[in-house]
């Protein structure tokens, strides 16, 4: 999240690889990566959490939801207490590669060089490992039985006793990389790696475990014997149901570098260019990368159910946890989405295109009789009076049955159109027009302004405001329209708010606007991409939309 708190939900996260994940529980778990990032997820929704550190995080784990550690490149080690990530003292400069811990006062890291360390509860101390191959997991269920895995299939057993590090020996192993680690009990621990390799413990020995695939393993995770998870390299997935290993389809063909499962088989996969894969029911679900086109509209009834309308007829739902798309049927680029009710959507985009969403499906509807115009905005008061806008001074109207074309009286494009009631519609557009429909016919008025007008919104009858180019902010009181100063001269695009007193303006380079009843401030958004709608969604939740599919929430 920003200063501003604007936080960033698509594309998630950011496009930035992800090299590992791990979890208290389903509604608090942790996903680390390049540049720093840290994420947390609370059981609705992933958000960054500033960890201080600009260098890659490669793993993670907890002792609880106070105690998170964090490792990386460079030695850097990272610690969350509930609150805030604070940076912890290794004492080595090798690239950290795990972490894990029997509990709070004895966790372990991995590295490069043959590297583990191990915090006490006070400080991080170096242990013996007799090896100078670089080492990628650690795991145990007691100080007896722990282990660490590597390079050239390096196995390492830690000795309480002598307090080192001894190798272990996998009867008819290969030499292959091993990368993660992980088990149910001293009788029952996996080790996979390079080359579809895995290895098995069984309370005995290690043995080489049926090769399912020749694609390399990055890690492992699961919540039994009966129920464990290989996850690797072109979005591999695996699954050991206690009898076979069966393939699994992950929906995407990236690494993945990290997976986690709970108690009660909910989990998540993370992988490059910002891959999240979420485990319910036995099944992976993709939720990253799935809006990636400008988006420009946006309708919402309730705090978990928004649609979002962009470029090349993109149609995205947000459902509380995560993205989808729809499928629209059509290519033309969608500027405007409103609805009557959750069954009753309409948008509207480029050459006179018009779809309709009844609940199950979106359709195209026939304008063959319309004006042959790119449409901009869409609003309505119900079912029955649906208005859309575009260029050349079009005005369509919906009666409940059929779209009819309605003479504005004006030709310049109309950009944006809100609709308070049947008897009060308000559409804003070129060159300073302002038009008002009163139940009857549209009348122009004056605006105050001959720049373009991009957006218009009102809280009220007597409270409307229109937004355009150079920081262009005019506000109708319900006998005329005054100029408010924006304190901005950049081109903005869309208006919207809470209230009277709270109302926000988007506009291109990343800005965002907030009036809070006397001047406009301009807030942090911590992005540069044009920022082209804002919508409130259940008067709890406000959403900016920009292009590359950028959506910020602000709560």
């Amino acid at each position: 999240c920003s200063t501003d708190s604007l936080c960033w939900e698509n594309p998630r996260p950011l496009g930035t690889t992800l090299q590992a994940t791990w979890g208290v529980n389903k509604n608090d778990v942790w996903a680390v990566g390049e540049n720093g990032l840290a994420l947390h997820f609370n059981g609705q929704l992933w958000a960054p959490v500033d960890t201080g550190v600009k260098t890659t995080l490669t793993g993670v784990w907890g002792a609880g939801t106070s105690d998170v550690w964090a490792v990386g490149r460079g030695g850097t080690i990272v610690h969350y207490d509930g609150t805030a990530w604070k940076a912890s003292t290794s004492g080595v400069t090798n690239h950290l590669t795990s972490v894990f811990g029997l509990g709070a006062s004895d966790v372990y890291a991995t590295g490069e060089g043959g590297t583990i360390l191990r915090w006490n509860g006070s400080a991080w101390g170096k242990q013996v490992t007799g090896v100078t191959l670089n080492l990628y997991a650690v795991w145990g269920v007691s100080i007896s039985k722990l282990y660490a895995v590597g390079d050239q299939g390096t196995l390492l057993s830690f000795d309480p006793t002598g307090g080192e590090w001894n190798p272990v020996t996998v009867a008819g192993g290969s030499a292959r990389i091993l990368y993660g680690l992980w088990g149910t009990s001293a009788t029952d621990i996996w080790a996979v790696g390079a080359n579809g390799n895995i290895a098995h413990f069984d309370g005995t020995a290690w043995e080489p475990f049926n090769q399912p695939t020749t694609t390399s393993f990055t890690s492992v995770t699961g919540s039994s014997d009966k129920d464990v998870w290989f996850a690797g390299q072109n979005g591999l997935l695996y699954h050991w149901n206690g009898q076979t290993v069966n393939k699994a389809d992950s929906g995407v063909t990236v690494s993945l570098n990290g997976v986690w499962e709970s108690s009660t088989g909910d989990g998540w996969s993370v992988g490059a260019s910002g891959a999240m894969l979420r485990l319910a029911g036995g099944a992976w679900t993709p939720i990253s990368g799935q809006l990636a086109d400008s988006l420009g509209g946006a309708w919402s009834s309730r705090a978990d159910a928004l649609w979002v309308v962009g470029g090349g007829g993109t149609v995205g739902r947000w459902d509380g946890i995560s993205w989808r798309r729809d499928t629209s049927g059509v290519t033309q680029g969608l500027h405007d989405i409103w609805g009557s009710s959750e069954t009753n959507l309409w948008a509207v985009g480029d050459s006179r295109t018009i779809i309709r969403y009844n609940g199950a499906r979106w359709s195209k509807v026939d304008t063959s009789g319309l004006p042959t115009q790119n449409l901009r905005g869409v609003a309505g008061s119900s079912g029955s009076d649906v208005w859309a806008v575009g260029d050349f001074g079009t005005a369509l109207h919906y009666d409940g049955s059929k779209w009819a074309s309605v003479d504005p009286g004006v030709r310049d494009h109309l950009n944006g159109v809100f609709s308070s009631s049947a008897t009060d519609v308000w559409a804003v557009g070129d060159a300073g027009t302002a038009l008002r429909y009163d139940g009857t016919s549209w009348k122009k008025t004056t605006s105050g302004t001959t720049m373009n007008l991009r957006g218009v919104w009102g809280s009220g009858a007597s409270d409307v405001w229109a937004v355009g180019d150079e920081g262009t902010v005019v506000r109708w009181d319900g006998s005329s329209w005054k100029t408010v100063t924006s304190g901005t001269t950049t081109p903005l695009t869309s208006i919207g708010g809470r209230s009277a007193t709270e109302v926000y303006a988007t506009g291109v380079a990343g800005t965002v606007l907030r009036y809070d009843g006397t001047t406009f401030t301009r807030l942090v958004s911590g992005t540069t991409f044009g920022m082209n709608r804002v919508a409130n969604a259940a008067k709890t939740e406000l959403w900016f939309l920009g292009d590359g599919g950028v959506v910020l929430r602000k709560r």
